[in-house]
């Protein structure tokens, strides 16, 4: 599957369109870079930028410098000031710090918040501002995650990624398994790889509510391999029969077998993360974040990424972010560059390389650090040719909340309340009330 039939799957979402203070990773006085200041520079006379984010603790400070370092090259009279906050923190601190009137200047939008804080205010329009760049950038960052929403833009995409299956080396070679490719050899390896009494299991499971993110990795592609869809024509459509199979199949993994970590109802990422790094789970499913992430948790660990198994189609998720300039700003325009920068061909693979993290502008997607890297070419290939790869988070009004109602009824499926097809019923009926809002 080229790109362009790709991109053409993810259009078909897009009628959805119409329907604690964190720690700084840089030095700042009291007062300076706030927005209630009435200094607009620094003492070297330089405009000061903040960009809060979550990626220092996960990736490491010295990585995020090396991308703050070439922008302050390239921009001389700009000081980025880059402030780090827990994911599972930064929205609602994104949030109170709107309220406060004292937001940073850049924030980074997931994309399960855009529809939100574009409704909120919390985000400004960059329409205007994309039109200065060149058509060439303009070009290259055409696809899902730069759709509008009613007539405007909010963000240029900063990080893209699909998921995949990230596996440990030592544990499959001692049980004699070769990495699955298939629905039949996930169970027939994941049965061979368990052994509670040694504390070892297949699949680290995390099915937690909150942060609302596990379904992307745990169940969404289950839906998808089994021929299933999330969206079409504006509507939830994921209670179909595949859907049904889909969620039946995560059931006989966790339920049947027994073969994922006890505990998942109440694991998030974080909980996920740790029980691989340990180097008693298989598998887990991840996206390209995940490998730097993985390689500061332990760097120790073999570990392995392969494409995600196949029922009867490949199928997975792309999740994202961008960047957004906050609406209470009174530095966009020094904001802007920084957007532009980062989502410039050259910022994307400095940005990437940094962080192992994979790429949304479509040149920087062609460069060989990534299709040579045995971690990050897994990705570009399912990007590219799996049968099946959604977005939904760009498209949805309120997306955290429409994601813990599902998380809700997929544990009321697992847990013995409803049945896989009342569950998903349930959860589209919420789902579709809220697009047709």
């Amino acid at each position: 599957m080229n790109l362009k039939k790709l991109l053409f799957l993810f259009i078909t979402a897009t009628f959805i369109l119409a329907a604690c203070s964190p720690p700084s990773t840089a030095n700042k006085s009291e007062g300076e870079g706030t927005k209630d200041s009435t200094e607009e520079k620094t003492e070297d006379g330089k405009t000061q930028i903040t960009w809060l984010q979550h990626w220092v603790n996960e990736q490491g400070p010295d990585k995020i410098y090396e991308v703050k370092a070439a922008f302050e090259e390239k921009h001389p009279d700009i000081e980025l000031v880059i402030e780090d906050i827990p994911f599972a923190q930064e929205h609602d601190k994104i949030l109170s710090l709107d309220l406060s009137g004292n937001p940073p200047d850049v924030i980074t939008t997931s994309g399960a918040w855009l529809i939100e804080f574009a409704e909120a205010g919390i985000i400004d329009p960059i329409d205007d501002y994309l039109t200065t760049m060149s058509e060439e950038q303009q070009q290259q960052l055409e696809g899902p995650m730069l759709q509008e929403y009613n007539g405007h833009v909010y963000g240029v995409p900063i990080t893209n990624g699909t998921m995949a299956m990230f596996y440990n080396k030592a544990l499959l070679e001692g049980a004699g398994v070769e990495v699955p490719t298939t629905w039949e050899e996930v169970v027939n390896a994941s049965i061979k790889l368990t052994d509670p009494d040694e504390n070892r299991y297949a699949l680290t499971g995390n099915l937690a509510v909150e942060p609302p993110t596990a379904i992307s990795y745990e169940v969404i592609p289950f839906i998808l391999q089994a021929g299933g869809k999330m969206l079409e024509d504006g509507k939830a459509v994921f209670n179909s029969p595949e859907g049904v199979k889909g969620l039946e199949f995560l059931n006989e993994l966790m339920n049947e077998h027994e073969v994922m970590t006890p505990g998942a109802f109440n694991a998030g990422e974080k909980e996920k993360r740790a029980n691989f790094s340990a180097g008693n789970v298989a598998f887990m499913f991840e996206g390209p974040w995940g490998v730097n992430i993985q390689k500061n948790l332990n760097p120790d660990l073999d570990f392995g990424v392969a494409p995600l198994p196949k029922g009867v189609q490949s199928g997975t998720i792309a999740l994202g972010s961008v960047l957004s300039i906050t609406s209470k700003s009174d530095k966009k325009e020094a904001a802007w560059k920084f957007l532009e920068f980062m989502s410039s061909a050259e910022g994307q693979l400095l940005w990437d390389q940094a962080t192992g993290f994979f790429p949304y502008n479509s040149k920087t997607m062609e460069d060989p650090y990534f299709s040579e890297d045995s971690y990050l070419s897994v990705f570009v290939d399912s990007y590219k040719n799996f049968d099946r790869v959604e977005v939904i988070d760009h498209y949805l009004p309120n997306a955290d909340d429409l994601r813990k109602q599902f998380t809700i009824e997929v544990q009321n499926y697992l847990s013995g309340k409803k049945s896989a097809q009342e569950a998903l019923d349930d959860a589209a009926a919420y789902w579709n009330e809220a697009l047709e809002k």
